[in-house]
């Protein structure tokens, strides 16, 4: 039998982690592409809390969320689809197709929440009068050696367990989406693990799956282009809906702790990552107003 690794405090190390010789260390994991991702972290315990939200990322079809490079990608595809989400979303408006997903889409960008949180909402986790919403749970669809189903994961770390509250726009899509589900006749007689009465559900009662989300998306996404092809928009999917929300807030200069209990971040360097790139580009505007102002 192989010896097992260990770090230089005679700690087991588990796959893929390993201690660098700064003392440092790093976990090396492969996303959902296949592709070799890395993060680090000063400490061990640190860094196992890191890997407790990529394993959770992964289950949510997230891919490479907890890495710093992948969260300036996505500050950048945030850049470039803002406007972007905005025209999409003002074409699903006068859509008679794809206006039923107003409410989600204004959810979901006003909640920065997970997919899988999202999607596992139920509506004892919505308080409308306090317009608060409890996050303590995620629903994924995935064979654990029992068929290809839904299931409820708790949050991997203790700062997946968190309330938000809520803005105007997202409780007004909360209202909305009541009517709309009234309306449409539909209702969740699904139970998965224990929970039920979910807040999205398809025709048919049941709970959303992420891949129905992305799909919904694509197919927004692709009838948008047709209408306009001169402006067309890049694919967009369920984690983007997040950074962007993500993004957006930390741009409107929200309070890096607030922002790291948005979002769900054990690691405060995670959510610094993309706050400090929309605190650069907040000070390069001010610089350039400044500049044109005095203009000597």
């Amino acid at each position: 039998m192989a010896e097992k690794r260990k770090d230089s405090k005679g700690r087991v190390l588990r796959k893929g982690e390993h201690e660098r010789t700064d003392g440092r260390y790093h976990y090396l994991y492969l996303d959902a592409f296949g592709k070799r991702c890395y993060v680090y972290a000063k400490d061990l315990l640190s860094l196992r809390e890191m890997e407790k939200e990529i394993e959770w990322d992964l289950l949510d079809g997230i891919s490479n969320a907890s890495g710093k490079t992948t969260l300036n990608q996505l500050f950048k595809m945030h850049m470039e689809l803002k406007n972007d989400l905005r025209a999409t979303t003002n074409f699903c408006m006068n859509s008679g197709t794809y206006s039923i997903h107003i409410p989600f889409l204004t959810i979901a960008i006003g909640t920065c929440l997970r997919c899988g949180e999202l999607t596992g909402l139920t509506w004892g986790d919505i308080d409308m009068k306090n317009r608060t919403i409890s996050v303590n749970h995620q629903l994924i669809y995935k064979n654990f050696d029992d068929g290809c189903k839904f299931h409820v994961s708790e949050p991997k770390t203790d700062a997946g367990k968190r309330t938000i509250p809520m803005t105007e726009a997202v409780h007004r899509a909360f209202v909305e989406l009541r009517k709309q589900n009234l309306k449409l006749g539909r209702r969740s007689d699904a139970e998965v693990d224990g929970y039920s009465n979910f807040v999205f559900v398809s025709g048919n009662g049941q709970p959303f799956a992420i891949n129905a989300v992305n799909s919904f998306l694509l197919n927004m996404e692709k009838a948008y282009n047709k209408v306009h092809p001169e402006k067309a928009i890049p694919h967009q999917s369920a984690h983007i809906l997040r950074h962007s929300g993500y993004t957006l807030l930390a741009s409107a200069g929200m309070d890096i702790k607030a922002l790291q209990n948005v979002m769900g971040h054990s690691d405060a360097s995670i959510t610094m990552n993309v706050y400090n790139h929309s605190s650069f580009e907040r000070t390069e505007k001010e610089v350039q107003r400044i500049d044109n102002a005095i203009n000597f």
